[in-house]
């Protein structure tokens, strides 16, 4: 979880990681070549990482030499993997890498993660059994599924392309390896083309030639050769997208250079709509120039041809001075995640009215309220949430999804002034106040680790806390219980304290580091109610009574809980899911 907080200004030139949809192309098919590729500026990230790890599998010899891969190609022989093709949360590489596995002299099984067995191969399945293939699945249509390959003859397939444009390039790779001419026609219109336009100009690269009548009908020769190349990844514009739209929303000045300025891919348009919107667009041979003007406009816009540009728009609209309609992006729906029901969700947490159909978004500008907003896993959602951030503090839970595409994202920010908090939640309180149970709420809606400084103990010394206690003393415990404290992680965690933490000022002064720390109080009687029938902890005291103690025990340390909190809850008489809810309007204010 991290806050975003407001940039008053902002002119600044922004490095943007390569492409990975070029560098997924490319590397599929500098693996197929007859020779040795070596690539320049490959992008790191989940997504192209799980790509290498695919095609190492399948026997590709990729070896990393500065900034370059020198990737020894296969001539279309791949190898039978030793254990199953994990595409982890690429779609692409899913699609891409059931493509590959019909070229395999065996059996090939692929799975992935949770949000991938969701996404959809069954048509590119219908089309590789068409071409000679065998498949199988065992979710209907869906991951894991089984290629036997080593059969693709060739022929002709028809798919339908309202699904997605990534079955129509998955075919496009392999289809020079076929053994009889590739002929692929396309059934109820092709979404995102610019992407199928972008792998042609790829294969052309690598000296293959594509013809295509509107595409509709895809005719592939047989027995060409894919060549051996030398090329550099250019920056991507997806990733660039949010950068311009910072300049729109600020408004300020940024410049994006090492831009393939011809290139067919669909965002490259988006300079193009931030003019329509508002803003000046300065164009060079490789970089482009945005600078925000006030006020922006409201627009309605087919983005069919630049989907990974919607959320972008999206965060943009929240700000303009009339309502925007972004239409024909019902495809957006299988992605990482829903990105049309699941944006519209989370911009109403920051108040905006949104409406939405099947394949529109149609977003009211209006007050941003503070709220914690969740990106669904999705990466997208979340850098465009947290361009919102820059105009209104925005709190965004699962920060590292961005990881998948762009996971020096957060660090460009920061370079460019935005003070971006990570801070921890740490409970404190005397027994019974319900630390345990309302970091285990916090945990579940906030999607955030809990730390309990007890178990810690517990874990380091091997030992139950009132064995600790009795063979060593309440000295040796505290002395364990300070060096746990300082060790503790930065990032953001739910930190469940155990109740004398705050008997030493180092103590204090460690929890308070990068934290937001609640005291949670209760009463005598609610505390004796609570935890009487607790071992976990031994008597302070030995000596007195249950409600003597606690009272005792309060007198001295209540002084040192109001020194050490930012913030005081009362949990008498209020359930775990109101106390958590507190909390969470504390840390979102």
């Amino acid at each position: 979880m991290i806050q975003i907080n407001p940039l008053s200004k902002l002119d600044a030139i922004v490095s943007i990681p390569a492409s990975k949809y070029v560098a997924n192309r490319v590397l599929v098919l500098a693996a197929l070549a007859d020779g040795t590729s070596h690539i320049r500026n490959v992008p790191e990230n989940n997504d192209i990482n799980q790509a290498i790890k695919a095609l190492s599998q399948l026997g590709v010899q990729i070896k990393k030499q500065d900034n370059k891969l020198i990737i020894t190609g296969t001539n279309g022989k791949l190898k039978t993997p030793d254990k199953e093709i994990n595409v982890g949360q690429s779609g692409t590489l899913m699609r891409f890498a059931t493509a590959l596995a019909s070229l395999v002299p065996g059996k090939v099984n692929i799975t992935g993660s949770k949000r991938i067995k969701q996404r959809p191969i069954k048509p590119l399945l219908k089309s590789l059994n068409q071409l000679g293939v065998q498949t199988a699945s065992e979710n209907n249509g869906f991951l894991p599924i089984s290629i036997t390959g080593g059969s693709l003859q060739g022929g002709k397939t028809t798919i339908k392309g309202n699904i997605s444009s990534q079955f129509i390039s998955a075919l496009l790779l392999i289809a020079p390896l076929a053994r009889q001419d590739v002929e692929i026609k396309v059934t109820k219109g092709l979404v995102s083309k610019k992407y199928v336009d972008l792998t042609i100009n790829i294969l052309e690269k690598f000296g293959i030639s594509v013809w295509h009548k509107n595409h509709r009908v895809f005719k592939i020769k047989c027995k060409q050769k894919i060549q051996p190349v030398r090329l550099t990844i250019p920056s991507d514009w997806s990733s660039a997208s949010y950068f311009l739209a910072a300049a729109a929303l600020i408004p300020g000045k940024v410049k994006i250079k090492n831009l393939n300025m011809n290139c067919v891919q669909g965002e490259s348009k988006f300079p193009e709509l931030l003019e329509k919107i508002g803003c000046s667009v300065n164009l060079g041979k490789d970089w482009v120039k945005v600078i925000g003007n006030n006020p922006l406009s409201g627009i309605e816009i087919d983005m069919s041809t630049m989907p990974d540009v919607v959320q972008t728009l999206a965060a943009i609209a929240v700000f303009a001075n009339t309502k925007t309609t972004i239409k024909n992006i019902a495809n957006l729906r299988l992605k990482e995640c829903d990105r049309i029901k699941d944006t519209a969700a989370e911009l109403r947490k920051l108040g905006i009215t949104v409406k939405t159909t099947q394949d529109s978004i149609t977003i009211s500008p209006g007050k941003i309220k503070p709220a914690i907003v969740d990106p669904h896993n999705d990466h997208r959602l979340a850098m465009s949430l947290a361009l919102i951030g820059l105009k209104q503090k925005v709190t965004i839970l699962n920060p590292d999804c961005t990881n998948k595409s762009f996971p020096s994202f957060w660090t460009k920010l920061k370079q460019l002034g935005v003070k971006i908090e990570t801070n921890r939640i740490v409970l404190i309180g005397l027994r019974g106040t319900g630390k345990t149970v309302v970091a285990k709420e916090l945990s579940k809606r906030l999607l955030l680790t809990i730390i309990s400084t007890d178990e810690k103990i517990t874990k380091n010394a091997k030992k139950t806390i009132p064995n600790i206690v009795k063979q060593h003393g309440w000295e040796t415990f505290r002395n364990i219980e300070s060096q746990v404290i300082k060790n503790l992680p930065m990032q953001s965690t739910i930190i469940d304290c155990g109740g004398g933490v705050v008997l030493r000022e180092k103590n204090i002064e460690n929890i308070k580091q990068n934290s937001t720390v609640i005291w949670l109080q209760a009463s005598t009687n609610t505390m004796k109610n609570r935890i009487q029938k607790s071992k976990n902890r031994p008597s302070l005291s030995n000596s007195k009574s249950f409600i003597d103690e606690i009272q005792d025990i309060a007198k001295q340390r209540n002084p040192l809980y109001e020194k050490a909190s930012d913030h005081c809850i009362n949990t008498d008489n209020k359930t775990i899911e109101q106390v958590a809810q507190e909390i969470i309007q504390i840390i979102t204010n």
